[in-house]
C-alpha cells in the first residue's frame, strides 16, 4: 500500500472523527496525461481514453430524489450501469444508438477494456422484503494503461470481490466507506487493491441544492482526513506519473448541472402529500375517510402533474387513486398521457405503469391490450423488480391460456 494510503488510515484511526492534516495536497498534474476523469455528479462519470473514446458510467435521473438535472448534450460511445436505479441507470439521455452495458462479462469499445464484476447492492434484505433483486455490478474500465473501478451501490466488499478485481489505480467509491463505522472495510480495500487514488461518490452536493435530504455533504464524511479538494470536475491522469496525485480527492460536481426548477421542486412537495393521502387511505377503515383521502391524494399528485408533466412518477400515482376510486377509464386516460408526456422517464417507473395498464386493461375487459402491457414489464430483464416481472409471466401464461 502506497505510504499516503498508510497515512490517510491512520489518521481515521487517531483522529475518532476530528480533522488530522495526514499530508500536503500539493499541485494537479500538468495537461501531459492521457486518461481523462470527468467527475458529473452523484455516482456519474464520464472516461475518456487515450484514442478518445467515451465511456460514461451511472448517469442519473434529472427529475427524482437529486433536486439537479442531468447536463444535455454529454457524448459516450458507451454507457455503463452498476444496477437499475434511477440515479444509476439514466441511459436515455444517451440516445438509443449508445450500446449500454449492465451485466457481468468483458468486452471492448474502442482502446477500452471494460470488465463487469457481478456483487450485490448493500441493503439485501431491505430489497428482498420489497420482491427486488438486489444486484450490483462492479466495473473495472481499463485504457492507457490505467485501471479504474467504479463500486456502484456496492454492499461490503469482501475478499472475493476484491481478488475478482485485482490490483486497481483509481477507486470511485461511495463515500459512506469514510465513516468510522466501515474503517476496517477500507483498510482491506486499500490493502487488497492498492490504489494510487480514491474519489469518493454518492454524497450531497450542497453547493449545488439542499436535496437530497437523506445524503450528506461531503465534508462530513471527510473530516478525519485531508484530501486535495480539487476546483473543478476534471482530473486528468499520467498513468506514469499517478503518485503526482495526492491519495484522495473531491472533485466538484460539473458546473453545467442545474438546480431543480421551482415548479419542479414544488412537484415534489405536492406528490410527496398525495403519496401520504394514499396511504392513509390504504390504512383506514372508514370507508368514507378512505375515499376522502384518496380524492385528497388524486389531488396533490394532479397538481404535481401540472406543475411537471414529464415526471411519470406523478401520472402512476393519480392512476393509482382513479383506480382505486374505480374510475378505470380515467385511469387509463391518464397513464397513456403520462407516457407519452415522459420520453425519458425511470425504466422501473415505466416498468410499474405498464403493469398498472395491464391490470386496468384487464379490469377493462380488452385482454389483448393488457397482453401487450404485461409482455413489456416480463421482456424488463435488468430491473431489479423480480415480483413485479414475475406477476406478469403469470398474468400473461394465464391471459394466453383463456384464450
Amino acid at each position: 500500500m502506497a505510504m499516503r494510503f498508510e497515512a490517510i488510515i491512520l489518521a481515521a484511526v487517531l483522529a475518532g472523527g476530528d480533522v488530522v492534516a495526514t499530508h500536503s495536497a500539493g499541485s494537479a498534474p500538468g495537461q501531459s496525461a492521457t486518461v481523462r476523469l470527468e467527475y458529473i455528479a452523484h455516482a456519474a462519470f464520464v472516461i475518456e481514453s487515450p484514442g478518445g473514446t467515451r465511456i460514461a458510467v451511472d448517469p442519473f435521473n434529472s427529475n427524482i430524489w437529486l433536486g439537479y438535472s442531468f447536463p444535455a448534450g454529454i457524448k459516450a460511445d458507451a454507457v455503463l450501469v452498476t444496477h437499475p436505479h434511477y440515479d444509476h441507470d439514466a441511459t436515455y439521455y444517451f440516445g438509443e444508438l449508445t450500446p449500454v452495458f449492465r451485466s457481468p462479462g468483458e468486452f471492448r469499445v474502442g482502446d477500452v477494456e471494460l470488465r463487469g464484476i457481478e456483487s450485490e447492492h448493500s441493503g439485501r434484505a431491505r430489497f428482498l422484503d420489497r420482491g427486488q433483486t438486489p444486484f450490483n455490478t462492479i466495473w473495472v474500465v481499463e485504457t492507457g494503461g490505467l485501471r479504474i473501478a467504479h463500486f456502484g451501490d456496492n454492499r461490503p466488499l469482501n475478499e472475493l470481490d476484491l481478488a475478482a478485481m485485482g490490483p486497481v489505480d483509481v477507486v470511485l467509491i461511495n463515500a459512506a466507506y469514510f465513516d468510522a463505522a466501515n474503517l476496517d472495510m477500507l483498510t482491506m480495500l486499500l490493502e487488497t487493491i492498492e490504489p494510487d487514488i480514491i474519489v469518493p461518490i454518492h454524497y450531497r452536493h450542497h453547493e449545488v441544492s439542499e436535496l437530497p435530504r437523506g445524503m450528506r455533504p461531503i465534508a462530513d464524511y471527510m473530516a478525519a482526513y485531508d484530501p486535495l479538494y480539487v476546483d473543478g470536475n476534471v482530473a486528468v491522469l499520467d498513468p506514469d506519473n499517478l503518485t503526482e496525485w495526492p491519495g484522495l480527492i473531491v472533485l466538484k460536481p460539473s458546473p453545467e448541472v442545474e438546480p431543480w426548477s421551482d415548479d419542479l421542486y414544488d412537484a415534489w412537495v405536492e406528490a410527496n402529500e398525495g403519496a401520504g393521502m394514499l396511504s392513509d387511505s390504504e390504512n383506514e377503515a372508514d370507508e368514507a375517510r378512505a375515499e376522502e383521502a384518496l380524492w385528497e391524494g388524486l389531488f396533490h399528485y394532479e397538481s404535481a402533474m401540472d406543475l411537471a408533466p414529464t415526471v411519470l412518477r406523478f401520472g402512476y400515482g393519480a392512476s393509482r387513486a382513479l383506480a382505486a376510486l374505480g374510475q378505470v377509464d380515467d385511469a387509463i386516460e391518464t397513464l397513456d398521457h403520462a407516457l407519452a408526456r415522459a420520453p425519458r422517464a425511470d425504466w422501473t417507473d415505466r416498468a410499474r405503469v405498464h403493469m398498472l395498464l395491464g391490470e386496468l386493461y384487464e379490469a377493462a375487459e380488452q385482454p389483448a391490450i393488457a397482453i401487450a402491457h404485461y409482455a413489456y414489464v416480463a421482456a424488463q430483464k435488468h430491473t431489479h423488480e423480480t415480483e413485479l416481472r414475475n406477476r406478469a409471466l403469470h398474468r400473461l401464461q394465464d391471459l394466453r391460456q383463456e384464450r
